[in-house]
């Protein structure tokens, strides 16, 4: 509490409060505290990041949706939220969303990070372009989550042994 009251404009003595107050389970204190550090420092990127992921695990899509939208106007490149906000998207089922979600990740296609290839390919395999989604999603497969993923896609495509191979790795 003291550094925020020292330095008011400091990103980071906002962050590792509401850290705290996340840690205590006490999700709405940290994100008044966000949002008091997002206005004092002028829309700082990290703690952007860290109200969008708090608004994300608390169950408030919406408000995530709205902050990482909030984070891409000021950065458009921000590939944290470009991978989180298509993920968001997609979650919703909505064919605009799925859409809009198709947009954003084609800005991030020649990432290497599996987390990112693997929300590239679930998008693609949203939209129906299977072929894509399978070479995106390979690429992450190490990951439980990833191999559901691929295992699904593998199932739209009838390989039945590579599904259970996938969904057993999964689990």
């Amino acid at each position: 509490m003291k550094a925020k009251e020292v330095s008011p404009e400091s990103p980071q003595a906002y962050r590792n409060l509401a850290r705290i107050y996340m840690y205590k389970k006490q999700s709405k204190k940290a994100v008044d505290l966000l949002e008091a550090g997002i206005k004092s420092s002028g829309k700082n990127l990290g703690l952007l990041l860290d109200l969008a992921g708090l608004q994300e695990v608390s169950g408030n899509e919406q408000e995530a949706i709205q902050v990482y939208e909030t984070i891409l106007e000021k950065r458009p490149g921000a590939i944290q939220a470009v991978n989180n906000l298509a993920m968001l998207l997609i979650r919703r089922n909505q064919p605009e969303d799925v859409n809009q979600a198709y947009q954003l990740v084609k800005g991030i296609e020649k990432v290497t990070n599996p987390f990112y290839q693997d929300t590239i390919g679930w998008v693609k395999y949203k939209k129906g372009d299977l072929d894509a989604a399978l070479q995106h999603i390979q690429v992450a497969a190490e990951n439980a989550e990833i191999n559901y993923h691929l295992g699904m896609v593998y199932q739209k495509r009838g390989n039945i042994a590579l599904v259970k191979k996938h969904l057993e790795t999964a689990v």
